[in-house]
């Protein structure tokens, strides 16, 4: 944990003592927590922390993993077909006992492999994330460690346009452009309405086309909102400024 967590000091002390006396490279934990408390984002580096790079890329290093930190979501791996997990998981008592054919088998699955070692508690460092579909199916953090980490060393990752982006500004601005002005054409007919029915269908259709294709998260919401703000206001203002008498014709405003 870095200074991100509110920890006493004490606490901290004693974690830089135990860090120091094992001598190994240490990573933050830190998880990246929204305000609907579910966790899509890797956390990003503290300036000045005595932790530059998180726990995952520690463990990913020696498989020459490259952690890019302008890659933010969490690329996760869905449940596999079959229902099983989506890592090898096991109990760690099995590991302790005496050797048996069982235990020898699951030690042999873990060669050449990255190991996580952590606990799974029913009530505490259990996280909503996007796979979560039930109250019981929280994922613990070592879990989500693990996602994080297959995803370095896979190469996988997720784009999001962000919301200061020159490209979604324009791309925002077309949409309300085209928007306003179909509000605009139609605002004394009731196909506004349908118009802006298909336009929500296209907007959801290419923003999972381009998921699909390119692994690239569009902002549906704020697509969805400029247009219907958008078209609401060519609508009205249309009303309230367009030509008064029927005789004239326009392009735009009959």
């Amino acid at each position: 944990a870095d200074a991100r967590i509110d920890l006493p000091k004490a606490h901290f002390a004693q974690q830089e003592k135990l860090i120091a006396a094992i001598g190994r490279p240490a990573g933050y934990i830190n998880l990246a927590t929204e305000r609907d408390w579910v966790i899509r984002f890797k956390a990003q580096p503290l300036a000045g922390s005595p932790y530059p790079k998180s726990f995952a890329a520690q463990l990913t290093e020696k498989f020459g993993a490259q952690s890019d930190e302008g890659y933010r979501r969490i690329a996760w791996l869905r449940e596999p077909l079959d229902h099983s997990d989506t890592f090898l998981t096991i109990p760690a008592e099995i590991l302790l006992k005496a050797p048996d054919a069982g235990s020898q088998n699951l030690r042999a699955g873990l060669k050449d492999k990255i190991v996580i070692v952590g606990g799974v508690f029913p009530d505490i460092d259990r996280h909503l994330t996007p796979l979560t579909g039930r109250a019981n199916e929280l994922q613990p953090g070592a879990m989500i460690h693990a996602h994080i980490a297959a995803e370095m060393v896979d190469g996988r990752h997720i784009t999001q346009l962000e919301t200061d982006s020159l490209a979604l500004k324009l791309a925002l601005l077309m949409v309300a452009a085209v928007a306003f002005l179909i509000g605009w054409r139609f605002r004394l007919t009731s196909q506004g309405l349908l118009l802006g029915s298909l336009a929500t269908i296209a907007i959801i259709v290419v923003d999972t086309f381009v998921f699909w294709k390119w692994r690239i998260v569009l902002p549906i919401v704020l697509a969805l909102l400029a247009w219907f703000l958008s078209e609401f206001t060519g609508r009205y203002v249309g009303r309230w400024l367009g030509p008064r008498n029927t005789g004239r014709s326009r392009w735009f405003a009959k």
